[in-house]
């Protein structure tokens, strides 16, 4: 019968009800469980409850959105439940983790100011910050503004900092600067690293250290720990050790040995740092198999060192049926834990079983000795030789026949070379082929030959590559301009016949006298070496004429050579002699200045690549001071005193630096300048970094105001002390070079330590061991005139005085240093009565002849003229620019080596020493690889008393040193003020 609508639809929904009941149950009619067994199939049991998938516990609300659960809850799995974490970021109170992640419910870092609350800031830690436009908007901790980023911090720099954290570093106070900011338990302040530590390694004596317990009295990386290996004396000794374990083993524990000889005669120190007798421990071939009438080594090895010779004796049989013969009866080792003996095969195939003996003990190895067995042929080149050094070349190596099975060849290549990648590599000849597939040479930047050697069984093949520096030479010099004004930058670009080469391809560059500076530097003779990256063609540097007041209308010229080839030079417009060279003159002319007009010479200009950088000193951060040079390129138009304001601001207008003349700060940045003249004053950066912005304007006797024309920009860096390398070896840390022509002979100052009369050189020993001075030698190196020769890339020379014929430097004297240095301590070594007594007890003098190099001046000159024009040196024993002083080890000898170098008054291009090269006629360049174009020089100031000081360890020699009258002879370097 067919129901009405109503009824059916009631009806249904009563089925669908009970439908629904019966589909919830289970086998349990209570529905209550402890595990899932109690529930029926596919059930689950969640607190006690039977329920099917999908089904929500009683007094559980099912959902589909957390928003229909209550507080606290969230919405998993289809019902609501309680979770463990923020539901806003009002429940974030942790200051890094100031964000709720409603998704996960953690507080996590804020990425955006729209997760933090009303008048806070995100800043890059991921926190919360206060925000401000300026400090007034800041209090309490946290009481500076943070302009760039808008938010309130601890510090923006080191100067807002406490004594007992004294550096800024991420707007955060840190750090130390001295032991009184540290406590217990780093009660040591380390003032290379600004950390507290609990000692330093360098104040270990005789394996000791004061900050350290007597339970581990020694310190090493500013831990206390039981022994330093690295006090250990050439004895094996070390002071924190007893007498049962006297030395110091690589797990800072002391051990009754780490030398052979600190054992009694008969024993060894063995790996586990305990003396015990030599024993025999090993001895095996050099290969399993040898073919007929071939050869093999057989090596025994003892289980140590030996200090004292040890026989061990060695016997052949062939019960396998081959015998052969020894090259000797005994293996004799006399040093070292190992020695071989050579086996040569019969000439009929078998086994040869060899024995050693020492002692009671007696070990067995054998060899197989196999008849017609593929041996090594030849290693051949693919393609002709010469190369071009650093070029990739292939080769394969060949066997006499095809191979039973895979052979593998063991391959090497001299001179820094790599193989596949590696410096050594297995190269596989396949089963039934004679030959390798070929495989990749990689040459090292170098012009040495290059040996591949192939080892095979007992057979060793050798194949060289004959290697040839690039044949580039420069095909062209243009300019970016062929007017300039004095000061105005001019782009000379330097184009070679090819690509360079791996090493890049140095250029020499040579330049007209009109001065020309490059590089935040006055250069009065040719501007340096350009290096052209590897594999480019070509190369460009900017120059800026130098302030004259009588430069109109000069003729510039500039040339570029690759060393060994003919220089090319801009344009062959004109040919000068200058100093009996000729040259080929670009037609490049200074600009007319107007008559009666007035302008300033630019401020020298410092490019991105040459930034006025913070060093790390020996014992500090200090700013490095540049040299800026200011004046007027034209008479003005009325004569007297004109006063000219240099200002250095930030963009936002903040002060970035001082400026001061002659060691004297100038008042509110003014300088005085008669007419038609020019200064150089110093530029002290005032601690920020970034862009500062340097200008300078004129006010003439007559109230007109003149500008300079041109705005420069300097681009100040903090330089990343983590990246200098602490010295290793002794460093020259302080000369006088005393170029000062007015004051030759007898001091106007009382013979103070600066003058010509005076000069000295410091040496300081940065390890952490007593160094022995007698390996060491100062070598001077220059020409006994002033402006002297200066190598050209043809072999010609250039601004030579009268009579002058050679080019390269030489040695002019050496000077052989004695006695000991201690770690951290300073040797001098100086003229008479420079110093009367050493400065401190850390500071050994030493005192050199007087005028020590007269006798190997070229002519005979005097080594006391007075005559600067004539050429002369000047009073001292360290000859006037340009020059060099060389730390040399083991000089004289094929072994010398420089340890440290100083270059002043222009580059060193080559030299010839004796005392650096062991060759009275071989010649030397410095630095051996080639910088940029005026890094590796300085200039001593000639009108100002003072010393040229290292203030760090980049490998710049223009940034490691500077010129400083305030100065410490025999103490770290830590004030520097500008000349």
């Amino acid at each position: 019968m067919k129901l009405p609508a109503s009824r059916a639809l009631l009806a249904s929904l009563f089925a669908a009800v009970a439908l629904s009941a019966c589909s919830s149950g289970s086998s349990n009619n209570n529905n209550t469980c402890t595990t899932a067994s109690d529930c029926a199939s596919g059930d689950t049991c969640v607190d006690g409850q039977c329920l099917a998938p999908g089904q929500c516990a009683s007094g559980v609300l099912s959902c589909t959105s957390a928003s229909q659960c209550g507080s606290g809850m969230t919405c998993t799995s289809g019902c609501c439940a309680a979770f463990v974490g923020c539901s806003t970021s009002a429940d974030c109170t942790t200051a890094t983790k100031p964000h709720c992640n409603t998704t996960t419910h953690a507080c996590v870092a804020c990425s955006d100011n729209t997760q933090c609350a009303a008048g806070k800031v995100c800043i890059a830690s991921g926190a919360c910050a206060a925000g401000c436009a300026s400090d007034s908007n800041c209090s309490g901790s946290t009481p500076h503004c943070v302009t760039s980023g808008g938010f309130c911090a601890a510090c923006t720099d080191s100067t807002q900092c406490p004594a007992s954290a004294p550096f800024c570093s991420g707007n955060v106070c840190t750090g130390c600067a001295t032991n009184a900011n540290c406590a217990a338990p780093t009660p040591v302040c380390n003032t290379a690293t600004k950390a507290c530590v609990a000692c330093l390694d360098s104040q270990n004596s005789n394996g000791k250290n004061a900050s350290c317990s007597a339970a581990k009295p020694a310190c090493e990386s500013g831990a206390c720990v039981v022994c330093n290996p690295a006090g250990n004396a050439t004895s094996g000794a070390n002071g924190a050790c007893t007498d049962a374990t006297p030395s110091c083993g690589a797990a800072s524990t002391c051990v009754a040995c780490t030398l052979s000889s600190e054992c009694a005669a008969g024993s060894t120190c063995g790996t586990d740092n305990t003396c015990a007798a030599v024993r025999l421990i090993g001895f095996a071939p050099s290969a399993q198999s040898v073919s007929v009438a071939g050869t093999a080594t057989f090596t025994a090895t003892l289980n140590g060192d030996v200090t004292q010779p040890v026989t061990i004796n060695v016997a052949i049989s062939g019960d396998g049926g081959a015998q052969g013969s020894l090259s000797a009866a005994t293996i004799v080792i006399s040093s070292g834990h190992t020695g071989s003996v050579a086996y040569t095969a019969p000439a009929s195939a078998g086994t040869a079983n060899l024995t050693a003996t020492l002692g009671a003990t007696t070990l067995n190895a054998s060899i197989n000795v196999v008849a017609g067995a593929a041996t090594l042929a030849s290693v051949d080149l693919i393609g002709s030789s010469p190369v071009s050094s650093g070029s990739t070349v292939m080769a394969t190596v060949t066997l006499t026949a095809a191979p039973t099975s895979n052979a593998t060849v063991a391959v090497t290549v001299t001179n820094g070379g790599t193989i596949n990648g590696q410096a050594t590599a297995n190269i596989i000849v396949p089963m039934g082929s004679d030959i390798s597939a070929p495989f990749t040479v990689q040459l090292a930047c170098n012009s040495a030959n290059t040996t591949i050697s192939a080892t095979y069984l007992t057979a060793t093949k050798t194949a060289t590559v004959s290697v040839v520096a690039s044949a580039v030479s420069v095909l062209s010099v243009t300019a970016s301009a062929t007017t300039v004004a004095s000061g105005q930058p001019t782009t000379f670009t330097i184009t070679l016949t090819g690509p360079s080469s791996c090493a890049g391809t140095p250029v020499t560059l040579s330049s007209s006298n009109v001065g020309f500076r490059t590089e935040n530097k006055v250069n009065t003779y040719a501007p340096g070496t350009l290096v052209i990256p590897a594999g480019q063609t070509s190369a460009s540097l900017t120059v800026v004429p130098e302030c004259s007041t009588n430069v109109t209308g000069d003729l510039i010229f500039f040339s570029a050579a690759v060393p060994g080839t003919q220089p090319v030079a801009l344009s062959t417009a004109q040919a000068l002699t200058d100093g009996g060279f000729a040259y080929t003159v670009a037609p490049i002319v200074m600009s007319t200045i107007a008559a009666g007009t007035i302008g300033l010479c630019p401020i020298a200009p410092t490019g991105a690549d040459r930034p006025l950088t913070y060093v790390q000193v020996d014992g500090g951060l200090a700013p490095l001071p540049t040299v800026l040079t200011v004046g007027y390129f034209a008479t003005p138009s009325s004569a007297g005193a004109y006063a000219v304001n240099l200002t250095a601001n930030q963009a936002g207008g903040a002060v970035c630096g001082t400026f001061s003349q002659d060691g004297g700060a100038l008042p509110s940045g003014k300088l005085t300048l008669a007419a038609a003249t020019k200064a150089e004053v110093t530029f002290l950066p005032l601690g920020v970094a970034g862009p500062c912005i340097v200008a300078a304007q004129g006010v003439g006797p007559d109230g007109g105001v003149y500008d300079a024309g041109i705005v420069s920009t300097l681009n100040l860096i903090n330089y990343d002390w983590t990246k200098q390398v602490a010295p290793t070896d002794l460093r020259l840390t302080k000369a006088e070079i005393d170029e000062n022509s007015n004051k030759v002979g007898a001091l106007s100052d009382g013979g103070s330590i600066f003058g010509d009369a005076t000069e000295y050189v410091e040496v300081f020993n940065g390890t952490s061991a007593t160094i022995d001075l007698s390996q060491y030698t100062l070598v001077f190196v220059g020409s006994p005139n002033d402006n002297s020769t200066f190598l050209l890339a043809d072999g010609g020379p250039a601004y030579l005085d009268a009579g002058q014929t050679t080019a390269p430097k030489h040695e002019l004297w050496s000077y052989a240093l004695t006695g000991m240095i201690p770690a951290g301590g300073y040797a001098i070594a100086q003229d008479a009565n420079t110093f009367a007594t050493a400065p401190n007890a850390n500071t050994a003098l030493l005192t050199w002849p007087d005028a020590g190099f007269a006798a190997n001046v070229a002519g005979g000159l005097s080594a006391t003229s007075s005559s600067s024009s004539s050429g002369a040196l000047r009073d001292g024993n360290i000859a006037n620019a340009p020059g060099g002083i060389f730390l040399v080890k083991n000089a004289g000898t094929a072994n010398a080596t420089i340890v440290d170098g100083l270059t002043y008054g222009a580059p060193l291009q080559q030299a010839q020493s004796m005392s650096i090269t062991g060759s009275a006629t071989a010649l030397f360049s410095w630095p051996a690889a080639p910088l940029s174009p005026l890094d590796s020089w300085i200039t001593d100031n000639s009108f100002v008393k003072g010393s040229l000081v290292r203030i760090g360890y980049t490998g710049f020699p223009s940034l490691d040193w500077t010129d400083s009258s305030t100065v410490s002879p025999g103490a770290p370097n830590n004030a520097i003020t500008g000349p």
